[in-house]
């Protein structure tokens, strides 16, 4: 089994679920783009597993949306960094979309995960 399917991730794939949690919210919620190559740079910074990772967050997605997916690219932990990530951004989404917006663009920008 990859590190990804471990019930325990390292600080590094947390962070990957964080930040592809993140660009979807901003390019979904924020009117932002996501820059492609952007995470596949992190994941070559990082050295993880991104294949199993983007697609572990991938289908997180497609399951909270409806669509179909594949039950075996999903990661427990993954979910739930997802689920987690979703709920503390779109509440602060609620309390103040424009700074909410504008300091996860910023980041994410930086990070190169956003254009």
């Amino acid at each position: 089994a990859s590190a990804a399917s471990a019930e325990v991730l390292s600080t590094e794939e947390t962070g990957f679920a964080v930040l592809a949690t993140a660009g979807v919210m901003m390019a979904t919620s924020c009117d932002a783009t996501i820059a492609e190559g952007g995470m596949a740079k992190y994941v070559d910074r990082t050295g993880i597993d991104g294949d199993t990772l983007m697609k572990a967050v991938t289908a997180v997605f497609q399951v909270r949306s409806g669509q179909p997916y594949e039950r075996a690219d999903l990661v427990p932990a993954i979910t739930q960094i997802v689920n987690s990530t979703t709920a503390e951004i779109g509440a602060d989404l609620k309390k103040n979309k424009s700074a909410t917006c504008s300091e996860w663009i910023s980041n994410l920008r930086k990070l190169g995960v956003l254009k």
